[in-house]
């Protein structure tokens, strides 16, 4: 046996550890209803981490679809309620082809790199936090790599349940982003042309926002 192939089932015992959806989620605890900016979330425990709240797929911008296509994100503001147990659909881009490490199967059919599921109204992070909730902990906002051409919060390599879990210690916000030409259109007609860097921005700002920062006390996001 060779080293890669070591390493890709070494791996692909490490991916099947978390699943997407999760089922079975406990959602009757206090501090799994937060209401944002974006709505009023309702978040889950997954059985297996006991330890770790999740609020997944908040959308923290209008769709950037039809008339807001090209243009820069705006931020949501909602009342509505939004259950936020499954991470979001990745952003339109070209799914893998090619054999990557991720998989002993190679390219789009990987369930390590699950990028089959697209949709332009992307634009979602998630939320990891202790539970029960602790004051003054590390915010650590993570945003994948791919060159500004693929990747997704989807991908069960970005899920930082067990190490949450097991430490306790910090926060951990995924975000998604445009990519590819919907994030870097490159027309000369356009007025912006790094959409991508600007959802990136916006997402912290999400974070940061006042009606977040009065919830801190469930999500545990200090300013």
């Amino acid at each position: 046996m060779t080293i890669m192939q070591a390493f890709t089932i070494f791996m692909s015992i490490l991916a099947t550890a978390t699943s997407y959806p999760y089922v079975e989620a406990n959602t009757n605890p206090p501090g799994l209803e937060v209401t944002t900016d974006s709505g009023v979330l309702t978040g889950i425990i997954d059985p297996s981490a006991p330890h770790v709240r999740h609020f997944l797929g908040i959308p923290y911008a209008l769709p950037p679809t039809e008339a807001r296509r090209w243009l820069p994100p705006t931020k949501k503001f909602s009342g509505e309620s939004i259950l936020a147990t499954s991470i979001g659909p990745a952003c339109p881009q070209q799914l893998l082809r090619d054999a990557e490490v991720y998989s002993v199967d190679g390219g789009n059919m990987t369930e390590f790199f699950p990028l089959e599921t697209l949709s332009e109204d992307c634009l979602t992070l998630n939320v990891w936090t202790p539970e029960p909730p602790r004051s003054g902990l590390p915010v650590i906002i993570f945003f994948f790599g791919g060159h500004f051409i693929q990747g997704g919060t989807n991908s069960r390599f970005f899920d930082p349940q067990s190490w949450l879990e097991r430490t306790q210690e910090h926060i951990v916000i995924t975000v998604n982003f445009r990519s590819n030409i919907f994030g870097f259109p490159m027309a000369p007609g356009l007025d912006e042309q790094n959409l991508g860097l600007l959802d990136q921005r916006l997402a912290p700002e999400w974070e940061q926002s006042p009606l977040t920062s009065s919830t801190s006390r469930i999500l545990q996001i200090q300013s």
